[in-house]
C-alpha cells in the first residue's frame, strides 16, 4: 500500500475493525463498528461515508458493509502491521499483552515501512533460530526485571 496516500489512523482503525468483523461474523454492521470501537453511531456514520467515497467500502444506510477489494487489501495490510507489531512486543520485548495490543495499535499507523519491515525480519529470525536467541532473551528478560525505570 502507498503508504503516501494513506487514509488517517481513525480511518484505519474503522477498516481494520471492518475486516476483523467480517472475518468472525461473515458480515458487518454499523452497530457492531460501533460497539468495537466504542463510538457513537453517527460517528460510524460518518466514517463508513468517507470510506465509502475513496472506494475501500460498499455501503448505504441500514445494510451491511463489505469492502471492497482495496479496502481489504488495505485492512489486510493495517492488520498485518497489528499483529507483527504486537508479535515483536510480546516475545521480544516481553510486554505483557495488554500492553502489547495497545502500543500495536498505536505504532500501526505511524510505523515506518522499513522499520515494519526490520520487525518482520526479526520476527522471523527469531523464529527460526530459537536455539540461538533463546539464551540471550532470557538473559534480556533477567536483566529487564532488575533494572529500575529512571
Amino acid at each position: 500500500m502507498d503508504r503516501e496516500n494513506s487514509i488517517s489512523p481513525s480511518l484505519e482503525d474503522y477498516l481494520e475493525i471492518i475486516y476483523k468483523i467480517i472475518k468472525e461474523k461473515q458480515v458487518a454492521r454499523s452497530k457492531d463498528i460501533s460497539e468495537y470501537l466504542k463510538v457513537r453511531s453517527a460517528s460510524v456514520t460518518n466514517a463508513l461515508q468517507i470510506l465509502k467515497s475513496k472506494n475501500l467500502i460498499n455501503y448505504a444506510p441500514y445494510e451491511v458493509v463489505t469492502l471492497t477489494k482495496e479496502g481489504e487489501l488495505q485492512a489486510e495490510d493495517i492488520t498485518k502491521r497489528h499483529e507483527n507489531i504486537k508479535k515483536y512486543l510480546l516475545t521480544t520485548l516481553g510486554i505483557d499483552s495488554v500492553k502489547a495490543e495497545n502500543t500495536a495499535c498505536k505504532f500501526e499507523h505511524e510505523l515506518d515501512p522499513d522499520v515494519f519491515k526490520r520487525i518482520l525480519h526479526f520476527n522471523r529470525f527469531c523464529k527460526e533460530n530459537r536455539e540461538i536467541v533463546g539464551k540471550f532473551f532470557d538473559s534480556f528478560f533477567d536483566f529487564c526485571r532488575n533494572q529500575k525505570i529512571e
